[in-house]
């Protein structure tokens, strides 16, 4: 093979014949072949303050990719002790598209915070996701803009803590 770097080549060489790298004692198995329901679930954020809304999107789907349209779906968010805290049923009518909100209090637990979709709330889970509920703020930036003389002028500050 052949490689052409900065105008100059270069020779490389792989074998054939030697065994293939073996990374199955690494995690990286892949994932798993798809249920009949195939349900990918994602969070707006991964990290939210008590008093704000979680804000939770799943998409089902067969294993062909097609659009599941006629299941309603339910999310269950867990607190970090495993308590049920919220359940929201969707009835899945947005072309296999459902969106789920969840209202966290204002004193709610902080730590690691669980959703799970449902098809049937009786049998395991299509899909789980995490969220980190904690007491932080974000960056956060103020800015002044000024028009004088044709010109505009811009005085931006960041706001640490």
């Amino acid at each position: 093979m052949i490689v052409l770097r900065d105008g100059e080549s270069d020779i490389s060489f792989m074998s054939l014949t030697d065994p293939a790298f073996d990374l199955s004692d690494r995690g990286v198995t892949g994932r798993a072949p798809p249920e009949p329901i195939d349900v990918f679930l994602t969070t707006d954020r991964g990290a939210y303050r008590a008093g704000e809304t979680i804000y939770a999107t799943a998409l089902a789907r067969d294993p062909a990719v097609v659009a599941q349209t006629d299941v309603p779906l339910t999310a269950i968010l867990r607190r970090p002790d495993g308590v049920e805290y919220a359940r929201v049923r969707s009835d899945g009518a947005a072309l296999g598209g459902h969106v789920f909100d969840f209202d966290l209090l204002g004193g709610v637990p902080r730590g690691t915070w669980s959703v799970a979709i449902y098809a049937d709330p009786d049998r395991p889970a299509l899909a789980r996701s995490t969220v980190l509920v904690e007491d932080f703020l974000p960056e956060r930036f103020d800015f002044d803009l000024t028009y004088a003389d044709g010109a505009v002028t811009v005085q931006a500050d960041y706001l640490f803590g």
